[in-house]
């Protein structure tokens, strides 16, 4: 049964109108002010007026046919990878059990107004890999307790963030290896070698400049 203010993603049931077969048509209003007639059967299933999602493309302003901006497509592909079990990367992220709250799932819009536009040579990042990608306002993170946990990050940043970088501690601070290689002015190679073959963090760092 379907009941007058029943939100379904971006749409809001305002009134049931005639029957049409076995059920009841609905005038349906989406957050982005436009009205949609919905059949009752497919009410729980149609989360937006068409502009969420058409055919991967979002209609108003940023994924018309052929002209998706960088910034749809960091989140399309953010989506993809975490929900959809047949995306490359699935196994590293919603495989992992990587999320994306409800906040910016269910809205473009959302994540827009929160990141802003994707800054040139820069991607989506996660600040703390352990944790998913989390607005920190909307009423799933507010009930959990998450907070904001994402950025726009250059190729570089990413590259220092990944799980899989060891970290050093020299001098107080936590370093990746890169980091320290170029710190000390020599190869990453030199203390990936190093690491391999077992070396303490006193002996990767002996007879360094």
């Amino acid at each position: 049964m379907v009941n007058l203010g029943n939100r379904n993603g971006k749409l809001v049931v305002i009134e049931r109108l005639e029957k049409k077969g076995h059920e009841y048509n609905y005038l349906c209003q989406c957050d982005c002010g436009k009205l949609k007639i919905v059949n009752g059967g497919n009410v729980p299933r149609t989360k937006s007026c068409g502009c969420l999602e058409n055919r991967g493309n979002l209609r108003h302003g940023h994924a018309r046919y052929g002209q998706t901006t960088k910034t749809y497509y960091r989140w399309y592909t953010m989506r993809n990878r975490c929900r959809n079990q047949r995306a490359v990367k699935y196994s590293d992220y919603g495989g992992r059990g990587v999320t994306i709250c409800d906040g910016w799932y269910d809205s473009y819009e959302s994540f827009l107004m929160d990141m802003g536009e994707a800054p040139p040579n820069k991607t989506l990042e996660r600040k703390n890999n352990d944790f998913g990608y989390w607005c920190g306002h909307c009423d799933e993170c507010v009930e959990k307790g998450r907070e904001a946990n994402c950025r726009w990050a250059t190729p570089i940043e990413q590259a220092n963030n990944r799980r899989t970088s060891r970290r050093i501690v020299f001098n107080g601070e936590s370093l990746t290896v890169t980091q320290l290689a170029r710190l000390k002015g020599v190869s990453h190679r030199t203390l990936f070698s190093r690491l391999y073959r077992g070396a303490s963090v006193e002996e990767l760092l002996e007879n360094l400049p």
